[in-house]
């Protein structure tokens, strides 16, 4: 006689694997979906070399200094204060130092970026100088490729 179980294990319920697997695919689905745990605190990471120094940063960091605030050169240049005060942020955790003390409405520059600046408007103009001497070389190559300019054959 067929009692009508003869699909499920002695005990007459359907087998739990079917069951188990969704709710296993289930959990990791709402897993995937949580955020992650944040990584337990540590010391701040030590600043990287100088050679690693963002001209960028550095450029926003002398206009700081020229309009001696964020708003006042973001009028003059168009570029957006919170841009600044990130670039200022980088350039410090990469120099290791505070170069600005922050106050309600303005930003004191510290010794440290006093004496920074004088050094950033040299490095900034040899860099230009670079750049474009290396444009021009780079002109010159591509209009003359053979480096025979003016000869006849």
């Amino acid at each position: 006689m067929d009692d009508g179980l003869g699909q499920y294990e002695n005990d007459g319920h359907p087998p739990r694997t079917a069951g188990r697997r969704a709710a296993q695919e289930g959990a990791a689905a709402q897993a995937s979906r949580r955020r992650p745990a944040r990584p337990p605190a540590r010391e701040p990471p030590r600043p990287l070399p100088l050679r690693h120094i963002n001209t960028t940063h550095l450029r926003r960091f002398v206009m700081l200094m020229q309009h001696e605030s964020a708003i006042a050169a973001e009028r003059h240049t168009g570029i957006r204060a919170a841009c600044i005060h990130y670039a200022i942020r980088r350039l410090e955790d990469r120099l290791g130092t505070t170069l600005f003390l922050r106050e309600a409405a303005s930003m004191q520059p510290t010794a440290a970026a006093r004496r920074l600046y004088p050094c950033a408007i040299r490095l900034l103009s040899m860099w230009d100088t670079l750049v474009a001497e290396s444009a021009a070389a780079s002109k010159r190559a591509i209009r003359h490729p053979s480096g025979g300019a003016g000869q006849t054959s």
